[in-house]
């Protein structure tokens, strides 16, 4: 009974305790920092360790604890918590807890209680980590020289130096006696280090700053292993988005467990060419942010990147090379290969390369892989350089011109490709003659054909140090007018042309062309088109070769067992231009009226089929604009009133007209009628003036009418306008004045009667000696008498002109012929 007793009392004490929150034991308490690399610039997470006597005899699954952080100094509160716990009889319960500032920054104290479903216990005492603000020396900011991820918000302390003040700036809100924190600071991009977090206190003048790295985890991947040498692996990534970490803080990396380095992980491993064997290899690369883990599985037989070839050699011929290698790794010897090229074999050493090109430098490299589990490629080998050797020429390609009566054959220049070596010559046979031509010479020889038809076969062949080539024939055929010459129009700035198959053509055609006005000998180009059954065989399209405004002659020949054979032939420009100007403008009278002639632009200046011409008539004074008039004629009649006028005449082609400047005075003429039919004596002149060409000046002078007495009855019948009269000069005119003429033969008295007529208003000039023109004399019916001195004031003959001289009078008109 005694003992039950003593028991229910023990009990009923022990409940009492629980339920009055008397304290139960949790003891060795232990606060500590979690260590890294950083630790001494800053550090984040607190550690909480304890041990609880009375958890061990709990009888629940789970118990719990309440745990709460202060900051110290303030004994503010800033965090706290409830955790749950399996219950432990022989361990430590653990708590971890990341601080928003370094623990450095100020001193942190944690107090715990346990709490079950029946009770809670009390607090224990506080336990307290130090901050460094209780023995810093000088001001000093955390953290510093970390590394932080990109997006972060970072909250910055302050540490200054015993009553030196408070920060200014940044540092605004104090959490202890000497430390100030800023508001959290968000960091959105990498980059290599910063140092713009700085710390000044206005007191002491004193300063702190940090420096940080912002960046990213690693990124690696696509890890892929491989064999070199078939008795180790090497092992390459990609390295993915950088991680702007660098100096201490860049990627490491181990494969499989080993350092390594980034496209220099090798693993040394035993590779069995004629046994399957399957291998995993694992990379991890580790920064201060993260960790990236990549595997890779494969048979290494199947992930062969050979090595280069070594010592390249090589043996050359005209049209084909072997060349030689060797390598240096062993295993290679018995490892079955394929080289590019398509060669195969086991322990490939050598290849041969066919069909090259003669005399022609070549380079070469060889590159290998694996022939039964090909992967990649392998490295090339140095490059080495070789020549070929001479080859016999292709054979020439010849043509025939017809040139001022003479025969010429032609043939074209090989090319590099077609010479197969050094042109030294060529050889010409007509019949059972051979001309050999320098190499240097003009590819252009004037032929003489015999009579027999074995002479008129052509063959012409090159040479080199290999030999000669096939020799290329062809016969003349003399010029003919077998076809009509037509006009084409240019198209995109070249010709084409079609034409129907000849039925005889055994070699297809030959399309030739030339300027039509600027033929040279031995200046004609050419080019053959082959016989096919298509009809691309029978059209002709060429363009980029023709000079602008050049008038060509384009001929299609048949290719025949004979002579050529000539289908077709056309004139036309590949890209017509603005013509030349007209040629010899010229005017005339024509019942009242001005008719202009000219002379076509000369051919080699057409630079264009010529359309027609543009006649523009102006007001001379002012260039008044008056009329145009289009014609496809070189003649235009135009009936003008009195004036002067400026005649421009212009031919035009499908790119329009030339345009045309004034220029110098060049020859006169002046153009005379009289009408008698109404006694009216009438004076209208057109004086013209040539200007550049296709400028004309003329000048229509105002007509007078005067009464005067009927023309006497010896006058009646006289040839007033001879059909071979010339045009005197219009200045004739324009210095008569009305002094009479004194001469004194019975004869020129009644002519001179007549020019002293007043009502006809003439000046005459003063007299000059007549001796001074002896080749000038005035045709009054069947006598001649020297002429008047007035002519002489007013003609300037020339040798080389003409002219025509007419005196209008009332009474009398009367011819001078000059020359």
């Amino acid at each position: 009974m005694s003992v039950w007793l003593l028991c229910a009392l023990l009990f009923s004490l022990i409940g009492r305790t629980k339920q009055d929150g008397h304290p139960v034991s949790i003891k060795e308490v232990k606060l500590y920092a979690e260590k890294t690399d950083t630790s001494n610039t800053g550090v984040w997470v607190l550690n909480v360790e304890w041990r609880d006597e009375f958890a061990q005899n709990d009888e629940f699954e789970k118990i719990s604890y309440d745990i709460e952080v202060f900051r110290t100094e303030e004994k503010m509160s800033v965090h706290n918590e409830t955790i749950h716990v399996m219950p432990n009889k022989t361990t430590f319960y653990h708590w971890k807890w990341t601080s928003p500032i370094p623990l450095q920054c100020t001193s942190h104290s944690v107090r715990l209680r346990h709490r079950d479903q029946l009770y809670i216990g009390e607090w224990t005492p506080l336990y307290t980590y130090n901050g460094q603000d209780l023995n810093a020396v000088e001001t000093i900011v955390y953290p510093y020289d970390q590394v932080f991820m990109v997006g972060s918000n970072i909250t910055f302390c302050c540490i200054v130096e015993t009553d030196s003040g408070a920060p200014v700036h940044t540092f605004q809100t104090k959490i202890s006696n000497r430390t100030y924190i800023t508001e959290p600071i968000h960091f959105d991009r990498p980059s290599g280090s910063t140092s713009d977090i700085e710390c000044k206190v206005n007191k002491s003048f004193s300063s702190g700053g940090a420096a940080l790295f912002i960046g990213y985890p690693p990124d690696d991947q696509n890890l892929t292993c491989i064999t070199r040498d078939l008795s180790s692996v090497e092992c390459r990534w990609e390295k993915g988005r950088k991680t702007y970490l660098v100096v201490n803080r860049e990627t490491k990396y181990k494969l499989n467990g080993s350092d390594c380095e980034f496209g220099q992980c090798v693993l040394r491993e035993v590779i069995k060419q004629t046994t399957k064997q399957v291998t995993s290899w694992t990379l991890i690369a580790k920064n201060p942010l993260g960790v990236k883990t990549l595997t890779d599985t494969a048979d290494p037989t199947h992930r062969v990147l050979m090595r280069a070839p070594i010592k390249i050699s090589h043996v050359a011929d005209a049209r084909k090379v072997d060349l030689y290698w060797s390598w240096n790794e062993k295993n290679y010897a018995s490892f079955q290969m394929i080289c590019q090229e398509n060669f195969s074999g086991e322990g490939l050493s050598s290849l041969v390369l066919v069909n090259l090109q003669p005399f022609t430098k070549y380079t070469a490299r060889v590159r290998c892989g694996s022939y039964e589990h090909f992967y990649e490629w392998g490295d090339w080998s140095e490059i080495t350089e070789f020549s070929t050797l001479e080859d016999i020429p292709e054979a020439v390609d010849v043509w025939i011109q017809y040139f001022e009566q003479n025969i010429y054959v032609l043939w074209k220049p090989l090319t590099e490709q077609q010479s197969h070596g050094i042109i030294t010559g060529y050889n010409v046979t007509i019949g059972n003659t051979t001309e050999r031509i320098g190499p240097n010479t003009q590819l252009c020889y004037k032929i003489t054909l015999g009579k027999e038809k074995s002479d008129q076969i052509i063959t012409v062949s090159a040479n080199n140090s290999a030999g000669q080539s096939t020799p290329s024939t062809i016969i003349p055929s003399y010029p003919d007018n077998e076809v009509k010459i037509s006009h084409i129009k240019n198209s995109n700035g070249g010709f084409e042309m079609s034409w129907e198959k000849y039925p005889n053509s055994t070699c297809g055609y030959v399309v030739e062309w030339f300027p039509t006005y600027k033929k040279k000998q031995c200046d004609v180009e050419w080019e053959k088109i082959s016989e096919c059954d298509s009809d691309a065989c029978n059209t002709w399209n060429k363009s980029g070769t023709f000079v602008d405004g050049e008038r060509y002659t384009v001929s299609v020949y048949a290719c025949t067992n004979d002579a050529p054979k000539l289908l077709k032939r056309i004139e036309g420009y590949a890209v017509e231009q603005k013509p030349g100007k007209v040629q010899n403008l010229r005017g005339k009278n024509n019942d009242g009226n001005i008719v202009l002639s000219w002379d076509e632009v000369p051919l080699d200046l057409q630079k264009g089929f010529i359309q027609g011409y543009n006649v523009i008539t102006l007001l001379s004074d002012s260039e008044t604009f008056i009329n145009m008039t289009k014609t496809k004629e070189r003649e235009v009649n135009l009936k003008l009133d009195p004036g002067s006028y400026t005649f421009l005449v212009s031919a035009f082609t499908s790119k329009g007209g030339e345009h045309i400047n004034y220029g110098s005075t060049a020859t006169q003429t002046l153009f005379l009628c009289v009408n008698w039919s109404t006694n009216v004596c009438c004076l209208q002149g057109i004086y013209c003036t040539q200007m550049t060409e296709g400028y004309l000046k003329c000048e229509i002078q105002e007509v007078h009418s005067l009464e005067h007495p009927a023309m006497p009855e010896s006058l009646h019948g006289l040839d007033l306008i001879s059909s071979h009269s010339k045009v005197f000069p219009a200045h004739f005119y324009q210095n008569i004045s009305e002094s009479p003429v004194d001469i004194s033969y019975d004869p020129v008295e009644k002519l001179t009667s007549i020019l002293e007529n007043p009502s006809y208003n003439l000046t005459m000039p003063e007299p000059v000696d007549v001796a001074q023109i002896s080749d000038l004399t005035l045709e009054m019916q069947d006598a001649y008498l020297p002429a008047p001195n007035f002519v002489q004031n007013n003609l300037l003959v020339k040798d080389s002109e003409s002219y025509k001289v007419i005196v209008p009078s009332c009474g009398l008109i009367k011819d001078f012929d000059g020359t």
